[in-house]
């Protein structure tokens, strides 16, 4: 993946660009790798950078057993349910504060808070609400 952003960064290199976005979707449970290695992994992506911004890192956690918890773009790693969620939660990207009044209309607060760009167990609507504060177009513009 880093290679990929590393090419892609190159081609739009010195263009006023909105950075790569990478939504990551997972179980949470992770092998073959240390927690070391995947926060030095995830510091590199977000440490990328257009003149825009840097690269946000998503991570969007399901938990198939436990449908109640729905923890979406937490403000602190005590929002989230078990260590995989917290792992997560270190290797997701703190969000600028460009996106906060779409946040705020999404979960309904005043706006204020940064929050980091994870989910935890979220549904398919909230899932695309996510996708995109993250991923903004202009379609509606064009009808």
């Amino acid at each position: 993946m880093k290679a990929l952003l590393e090419e892609w960064l190159m081609d739009h290199a010195g263009q006023e660009c909105y950075p790569p976005t990478v939504i990551h979707i997972t179980d949470g449970e992770f092998n073959g790798t240390s927690r070391d290695a995947l926060v030095q992994q995830a510091n590199e992506i977000k440490s990328m950078f257009t003149p825009d911004g840097n690269v946000l890192l998503w991570n969007i956690h399901i938990i198939p057993t436990h449908d109640q918890v729905k923890a979406f773009l937490p403000t602190s790693k005590a929002e989230v349910y078990n260590s995989y969620s917290a792992l997560l939660y270190d290797l997701s990207s703190l969000l600028p504060t460009r996106y906060n009044a779409d946040i705020a209309k999404l979960k309904q607060t005043d706006g204020t808070t940064r929050h980091v760009a994870m989910a935890e167990n979220t549904d398919l609507t909230t899932l695309v609400q996510l996708m995109d504060i993250g991923t903004p177009t202009n379609i509606n513009q064009n009808v």
